[in-house]
């Protein structure tokens, strides 16, 4: 699981971002979360043009959803094939 995570959010705030991942730890489950400082709630979907700081956090988030789901999307995709699905 992939968590882009906004320095200034109201709904998913720091408290809840560390007692997420003390949740998925203790399930055994992977995530990785990455922090955009100055970015708030929403700048992977709404950057206005002229915000360089939403504008930047967007870009990066795009590049780092990316090369996650190259990651795993590639490693499930292979795993699928080589048992013939």
């Amino acid at each position: 699981v992939l968590f882009l995570c906004a320095d200034q959010d109201f709904l998913f705030p720091q408290s809840s971002i560390t007692q997420t991942e003390q949740i998925l730890k203790k399930k055994g489950i992977e995530a990785e979360f990455r922090h955009y400082p100055g970015a708030k709630h929403g700048f992977a979907v709404r950057a206005g043009a002229k915000d360089e700081v939403a504008q930047e956090a967007k870009k990066k988030a795009l590049e780092e959803t990316i090369v996650w789901f190259q990651k795993y999307l590639l490693q499930w995709t292979f795993k699928a094939k080589s048992k013939g699905d």
